[in-house]
């Protein structure tokens, strides 16, 4: 299929692509900069001898955001955006997944004084149950929480199913510009109404099943640039993993709550109540290099994918992505109570990037590679199992 649109054709194979956004002077920053994300790592290490780390290091962007979201928000482009973050774990059985998800939820239940039952809501993702939820999460924090989630991912791609209504509100709420389209019981003075929630999503799943579901539209319409996405480690088993009880005796005195998780939601709450800001306020850079240093990482990004198959595509993809590095500096400064974002904050977000990047473009590639298949497969099927007439084939699409 040599026709003229070359940037859809398929990438073939999934390539290492590093992206390098720190030099080592500002790596040597990072190292010595304490902040939530080390201390996150920290707990999890605490918990579990051998953690998966990509999945922890995500999941500690995502604890954050669902912590802290609703402090403020940060103005992109002209306009507030809430420091909304998307992640998908993907890892394959028994490599660390659930342990990863234990912390995560630990974490947050720590930090939020309702619990992780103060900001998830759950997942029934029905228009109508969405819609819902969000009417009592005004001005807060909303967490869609979805384990196993192929289903929620195949239904997006169904015409006759709810879920496609559920994946555009999503992609709006990410966005900062949903409006409530659907009626709940008889609320009719609601609808059009703006929905004002910091909308974070967390997905999982293995890395086949999303590969397989996902195709060059998700691409497109710019679902996969909008997750952070990690990709888990082969498994390890250790001597403590295979114990019955993994960590310390002391959870279950405590109510099953680690202590270093419990310290870690003091910290957040303490900051909490020193930072009276309110939600729908700015949390900005502090001087003109920070915003000069963002716009030099993205454009490094930019660099990155020049000559890819798919670089049209990409573009849309990447600039995304690299609008998180933005968002998680300012969680790291609301962390700590501040209103501005510092050099620190933006570099400690940048060397996180750099993760960010390279596993979503390992996921395009895959999903380019995927549609490549389909479109062999379908061809293939169509030659040589079922006989056409000449017309018929000309006829068909690719």
């Amino acid at each position: 299929t040599d026709g003229g649109a070359r940037h859809d054709r398929p990438h073939p194979e999934a390539r290492e692509r590093p992206v390098i956004l720190l030099s080592k002077e500002e790596r040597d920053v990072v190292r010595s900069y304490p902040n939530y994300i080390d201390r996150y790592v920290a707990t999890a290490q605490e918990m579990f001898d051998e953690p998966n780390m990509p999945l922890t290091y995500l999941n500690s962007w995502l604890a954050l955001s669902s912590s802290l979201g609703d402090r403020a928000r940060i103005y992109l482009k002209g306009k507030a955006v809430p420091l909304s973050l998307w992640g998908i774990s993907t890892a394959g059985s028994a490599e660390g997944k659930g342990d990863a998800k234990s912390v995560y939820r630990q974490c947050i239940s720590a930090s939020r004084r309702g619990g992780f039952g103060a900001v998830s809501i759950g997942n029934d993702t029905s228009m109508e149950g969405l819609n819902a939820a969000l009417m009592d999460r005004k001005g807060k924090v909303a967490l869609l929480f979805v384990d196993e989630a192929s289903t929620l991912l195949s239904g997006f791609k169904n015409p006759r199913d709810h879920f496609p209504q559920v994946k555009g509100l999503a992609l709006d709420l990410y966005d900062g510009e949903a409006y409530r389209a659907t009626r709940v019981g008889m609320a009719k003075d609601e609808i059009g109404e703006a929905v004002d929630v910091t909308f974070n999503m967390w997905l999982q799943t293995t890395w086949d099943q999303v590969t397989n579901i996902l195709d060059i539209s998700d691409i497109q319409s710019g679902l996969v640039g909008r997750f952070l996405v990690a990709i888990g480690d082969s498994v390890k088993i250790t001597d403590q993993s295979l114990e019955p009880q993994f960590a310390s005796q002391y959870q279950v005195s405590i109510g099953g709550q680690h202590p270093m998780a419990r310290a870690l939601g003091d910290s957040i709450r303490s900051t909490e109540g020193s930072y009276h800001t309110l939600h729908g306020t700015g949390v900005e850079a502090a001087n003109r290099e920070v915003s000069l240093r963002y716009v030099e990482a993205r454009k490094a990004v930019l660099s990155a994918i020049s000559g890819h198959p798919l670089e049209q595509h990409l573009k849309g993809v990447v600039l995304r992505v690299t609008e998180n590095f933005l968002k998680g500096a300012a969680l790291l400064a609301l962390s700590e109570g501040r209103d501005k974002i510092e050099m620190e904050d933006l570099l400690l977000a940048l060397k996180s990037g750099e993760y960010w990047v390279r596993d979503t473009l390992r996921l395009v590639d895959a999903i380019s590679s995927g549609e490549y298949r389909r479109q062999v497969d379908h061809v293939a099927e169509l030659v040589t199992i079922r006989p056409r007439t000449l017309a018929q084939i000309l006829a068909t699409p690719r």
